[in-house]
């Protein structure tokens, strides 16, 4: 069961991201989407808070986004839940580690540059991503739940290479890359469950969090967008994202290579 003072922390923190996600909609643009995708992967974590062993595993994230575009700037407000088991062969132990992660992001990028006929430019912006992980592994007994909450307000840029005919824009190739610039994470002291007393028999169960402001992220994506003839389009990428959360002792560390495919629908 989630402690009390995690589900308020994130509570909050996801309340003030999706206010700030709200607060942004006010803002009027030409072409709106609403993207639904599918992302398949693979991921490696530790959690020195419960084990310094790294677990892999297989993960699928589903996603909702909503697209703004215009010639100002451009606009993504996006929800993800992932969902994974992840395994270590250490001692040829075959228990898994249960993961589950809840997303929310805002992007807001603004062209800079562009070359003649429009068919490379450049966005530069930044990103506010909060991340909420819980994991369960079994094979760690009383130490087996593990919980934490990570902020990251990144500095975005977004290259993409126009495929324009007489026909008008067929798609775009391109590259973003997002680097985090603060990190805040909300982590446990050196273990989510300890004795305070070494003559009480009582165990505190994640009740020593606290909030830090270390860390870093790094998100890169690479793919390609192909517009229909109805308006919508469907996207392919490569994503890469790693994290690290170093807390008040024990460190969280997470990285992750996934395929996303997506189609978005034009609504307006």
């Amino acid at each position: 069961m989630i402690p009390t003072e995690v589900c308020n922390y994130s509570l909050r923190r996801t309340t003030a991201v999706v206010a700030a996600l709200l607060a942004a909609t006010t803002l009027c643009f030409s072409q709106s989407y609403i993207e639904l995708g599918i992302t398949p992967g693979i991921s490696t974590f530790r959690d020195n808070a419960t084990s310094p062993l790294f677990y892999t595993g297989e993960v699928l994230t589903l996603s909702g986004s909503f697209h703004t575009l215009n010639k100002k700037n451009e606009l993504v407000i996006t929800a993800n839940y992932t969902n994974g088991k992840h395994k270590n062969q250490f001692n040829n132990t075959s228990n898994s580690s249960y993961f589950h992660s809840i997303e929310a992001s805002l992007a807001l990028l603004y062209p800079v540059w562009q070359n003649i006929g429009k068919k490379l430019i450049l966005h530069t912006g930044g990103t506010l991503v909060n991340t909420f992980n819980i994991r369960d592994n079994k094979a760690l007994m009383n130490n087996s739940f593990g919980a934490e909450n990570i902020t990251n307000i990144l500095l975005s840029g977004k290259i993409s290479k126009s495929l324009l005919t007489s026909k008008g824009n067929r798609g775009a190739f391109f590259i973003k890359t997002d680097l985090g610039i603060i990190n805040v994470n909300f982590r446990p002291g050196y273990a989510y469950n300890y004795m305070p007393e070494i003559d009480r028999p009582s165990i505190n169960t994640l009740s020593d969090y606290s909030l830090s402001i270390n860390g870093m992220r790094f998100i890169a994506a690479t793919g390609f967008m192909g517009h229909l003839s109805n308006g919508n389009i469907i996207s392919v990428s490569y994503i890469f994202d790693a994290y690290t959360a170093p807390g008040k002792y024990e460190p969280f560390d997470y990285a992750r290579h996934s395929v996303k495919f997506a189609i978005m629908f034009n609504f307006r």
